[in-house]
Order: C-alpha cells, then structure tokens, then sequence
C-alpha cells in the first residue's frame, strides 16, 4: 500500500478514486503484484494511516535524517507560506485572500521550510493564519535550531517577515536573514 501511494505520487494521481482510471494489471506491474490494490482498500488503509496521527512524528524523522545525512544544504533556509483553502463544515476558519481562486474564504496557511537546493525539509500549519513572524517564533525557529545545532543558519523569506527588531533579536541567537 505505502509502494501505491508513492507511486500514486509521481504519477501525479492525487486521490484513490482516480486509480480507477489507470489499468490495473498495468499499474500491479509496476508495484511488482499482479494488480493494484483497489480503491476501497487503498482508502480503507489511508484511513487507518491517518487514526495513528502519528503524521507529525514521522514529518520529524525525515527532517532530522536529512539533517544529519546532508548538513552543507541546511547552511540557507528558505521560508514561505502557501495559502491553502479549507471547504469543509467542522471548523470556523477566519478567511484569508487565496491568490489561486482570486478571492477571500476560509483558509489555512502552511508555511513550507526548503534546504538550499529548494527541496523541502519541513513545513508547519498556522492555527488560524497567524502571519509569518509569529509562525516563525512560536514554531519555525525552535525547530530550525532542533535540526542545526549551534551553528548560524540564514533565513531566506519575502517581505512579509520584515522587522528590523526581531532581526536583531534572532542575530543574537544565531539567525541571518535574507529578505
């Protein structure tokens, strides 16, 4: 099942109900099986994945094995946030400008946390879109620091971040910043 999601992946089928539309005896080949899993059971298992919540543990291990595996490309950090739209019933969101649809609904804001190469080490959602500084110190930061060690990192981010106060401030606990 894990083999089907990543290829599911880089295949760029963004939902099990969309494996319907790819052959399974084909899509199996790949996988090294006979047939793809069906949809149910790929959601049956999505579904179990998810009920351990143990998402944010695993985000950690593979942040913490890149860091250790490649510590050169942790030397530039780049910071940015991505808008994404919530459609759901269960949560209020406060609404926010989603540049995608070009105009203002629920939203969360995912701010995204790149190596020098631009792949992606780690990302942190905002409870309530809570602007870029304040994601950056309640969560951003402490986690950089978790990965890095001691050493100076810099920190890559648009202008959104701009402060000359808190600047100063992360200077001192080891942070360059670029905007």
């Amino acid at each position: 099942v894990l083999l089907t999601l990543v290829f599911m992946a880089l295949l760029r089928i963004k939902s099990p109900e969309q494996l319907s539309a790819h052959a399974p005896g084909e899509f199996g080949r790949v996988l090294g099986l006979d047939r793809a899993p069906e949809t149910k059971t790929v959601r049956r298992k999505l579904a179990e994945l998810g009920a351990r919540g143990q998402a944010l543990e695993l985000q950690g291990a593979f942040a913490e094995r890149w860091a250790t595996e490649q510590p050169e490309l942790l030397g530039f950090l780049y910071v940015d946030g991505h808008v994404r739209p919530y459609n759901g019933r269960k949560y209020t969101l406060p609404k926010t400008h989603v540049p995608r649809r070009r105009l203002c609904m629920p939203a969360t804001t995912d701010y995204w946390v790149n190596d020098a190469f631009g792949d992606p080490v780690f990302y942190v959602t905002a409870p309530g879109n809570e602007k870029l500084l304040a994601v950056l110190e309640a969560a951003v930061l402490p986690e950089v620091r978790d990965l890095v060690g001691r050493r100076r990192v810099t920190l890559v981010m648009d202008r959104e971040c701009w402060s000359p106060a808190r600047f100063r401030d992360w200077s001192e606990r080891g942070f360059d910043v670029l905007t």
